[in-house]
């Protein structure tokens, strides 16, 4: 049996973005920007899915912007936050295309600041306050995080933000196509999403930006994106991952109803049959994103236990795929103890998941953290 649970990572392709690709593939290949009448109808495609898009999220048109991925739209709202005073705020577990990206905007001359979170992962708005600067700058919290699950209080910090004359920037990339998402409910300024994370094809993203903010050029070029961000359109991928986000939003209550009920299952099994294991994050159903599960073992190195799963036909991980240090910094900031930290697996479910693949999952996860506890003993 081939179980994928890594869906944190990526998605497979659904069927309808496939489908909705393979002509732009093939016979309608032409590019946007030409003049004659069949590159005309592929420019008004793009129009298309935009709209389309924009009317996924309650936003207007012309405030999506179409990107290589959820790291170049995190990169530029970034790059957008730091015109209303050079001042951008955090915190500790984002996503590394938020992090890095902070480290450079500091060297040059950007202020930064870090918060913490609690054990859940969650930050605290109190905290937000003390330290945003009102009338200016930038406040980016993540919506759900990639390791551990958490979503933060968004609607409360756009709030504060908004209050306070500072702009927000949400990273709603694990978010998007797996929980509802409205800008204007929610009050964001800014949002990141990726294709790739909700049934679409790689390489490929968008960034919501409202359209009362300025904004400054990602890449000068040939002027597509209204002239903000250069270079010929990636066609197939957009018309993919607008076929893609539509059916994720149209199924939404239906998919995440089914990934919670999954969720608590495994959870209730795990936790029931392997001792010593922490669960990471919020519980099931509360603060948490739907499709993500995240546990550490007691004495269990992650690199044997997913190398093992590997051979049983099962795909997780031990957290993000963008972090390659030994531990998860995530981890490391929600303060999970030494003994544990190193025994981190995540896993990221779908709704086609059935009981039968969850039991031989289970089954699989008690020998082999039984196995490797036992060898530790022995060696």
């Amino acid at each position: 049996m081939r179980v994928y649970l890594d869906n944190a990572a990526t998605t497979p392709l659904c069927p309808a973005a496939a489908k909705a690709m393979e002509p732009y593939m093939t016979k309608m290949f032409y590019n946007p920007s030409a003049g004659y009448s069949d590159s005309v109808n592929i420019k008004n495609k793009i129009e298309e899915c935009r709209s389309r898009l924009a009317g996924l999220l309650n936003a207007d048109t012309e405030e999506i912007y179409f990107t290589s991925g959820g790291t170049e739209s995190d990169n530029w709202a970034l790059e957008i936050g730091r015109l209303h005073g050079n001042e951008i705020i955090s915190q500790s577990t984002e996503h590394k295309a938020i992090l890095n990206k902070l480290s450079q905007l500091e060297k040059r001359g950007t202020f930064v600041g870090i918060l913490p979170v609690d054990r859940r992962g969650r930050v605290d708005t109190e905290d937000v306050k003390r330290n945003i600067t009102k009338g200016r700058g930038l406040l980016s919290i993540m919506y759900g995080n990639n390791e551990i699950g958490t979503i933060q209080p968004v609607k409360e910090l756009a709030e504060i933000a908004g209050r306070n004359g500072v702009w927000f920037h949400t990273d709603a990339i694990q978010a998007f196509g797996h929980v509802k998402i409205d800008v204007r409910e929610l009050g964001v300024d800014m949002l990141s999403g990726s294709s790739h994370k909700f049934g679409g094809p790689k390489g490929v993203g968008f960034l919501y930006v409202d359209k009362k903010l300025p904004i400054n050029p990602l890449i000068v070029g040939g002027g597509q994106e209204r002239g903000l961000r250069g270079g010929t359109e990636n066609v197939p991928g957009i018309v993919g991952m607008v076929a893609a986000a539509e059916y994720a939003c149209n199924n939404l209550e239906r998919t995440e109803k089914k990934c919670r009920k999954n969720a608590q299952i495994i959870y209730d099994a795990i936790m029931n049959n392997i001792p010593e294991v922490v669960f990471n994050g919020c519980p099931i159903g509360e603060n948490r994103l739907p499709n993500n599960l995240s546990f550490c073992f007691k004495g269990v190195d992650a690199a044997e236990l997913l190398v093992m799963l590997d051979v049983c036909g099962i795909c997780a991980s031990a957290g993000s795929a963008c972090n390659t240090s030994k531990n998860s910094y995530v981890l490391e900031k929600i303060r999970v103890e030494k003994e544990y930290i190193n025994g981190c697996l995540r896993l990221g479910i779908d709704e086609s998941l059935s009981q039968t693949a969850i039991d031989y999952v289970v089954n699989c996860l008690i020998k082999i953290v039984g196995e490797i506890r036992t060898k530790r003993k022995l060696g």
